[in-house]
């Protein structure tokens, strides 16, 4: 098959289009309405008979979270990730609570890292994910059950180099907007909208599994 050119990419959504570089992020800091609204476009993903198989350990910069994950990168990706101002541990339920197998969950919880990378670039920031990192040690040090996988590292920040007049992805968006919410839950009146959900403390941990990154109460 001969090569075609490169799709064009004003007909793509601009959320869509080819990102920035993100192999350096700016040195930003994120703030936890912004980290609440990642993990709510994760958490209202759709998945086989509503199961929810994907489970988050987020580390900002400067926390003890966020340097385990990023040491226990491969050594290019921990100075790719130097400036994120966030890391997540995005892991899948492979198991149930009886020990079957639970075939196509990474699939869906590539869906929903999928759906916070969108969310991410609305709220003007970029994502990069990586694969490379000890999948044991984080096992081991954040204590993860049996039945679940860490897939992926997920690291993000603001855009490097900066925009025009010296600001960063994150000084332009509407991040900090209480009306800009998380990205679509679906049509009204289909089953994803009146599913119920695993409440955000349930799915988003930090320094250990089974501990709330933080309360929606």
């Amino acid at each position: 098959m001969s090569p075609t050119n490169p799709p064009d990419q004003a007909a793509l959504h601009p959320l869509l289009a080819p990102a920035d570089s993100t192999h350096r992020f700016a040195p930003e800091t994120l703030n936890t309405a912004q980290l609440v609204r990642l993990i709510e476009a994760a958490r209202w993903t759709p998945s086989k008979w509503n199961r929810q198989p994907w489970r988050f350990i987020l580390g900002c910069r400067g926390d003890a979270t966020f340097s385990l994950l990023r040491t226990a990168l491969n050594p290019i990706n921990q100075d790719r990730s130097l400036r994120a101002a966030a890391l997540l541990l995005a892991l899948a339920q492979t198991t149930d609570p009886h020990g079957v197998p639970m075939p196509g969950t990474e699939y869906e919880l590539g869906m929903a890292v999928g759906r916070m990378c969108v969310q991410a670039r609305a709220q003007g920031w970029q994502c990069r994910q990586f694969g490379g990192f000890d999948h044991q040690r984080l096992r081991l040090e954040l204590g993860v059950p049996a039945g679940f996988e860490p897939i992926v590292v997920l690291a993000v920040g603001g855009s490097w180099p900066p925009g025009p007049g010296g600001q960063t992805g994150a000084g332009t968006s509407r991040g900090d907007d209480p009306d800009h919410r998380p990205v679509a839950d679906g049509v009204p009146g289909d089953r994803t909208e009146n599913a119920t959900r695993l409440a955000p403390e349930a799915i988003a941990f930090a320094r250990r599994w089974g501990r709330p990154a933080w309360t929606s109460s």
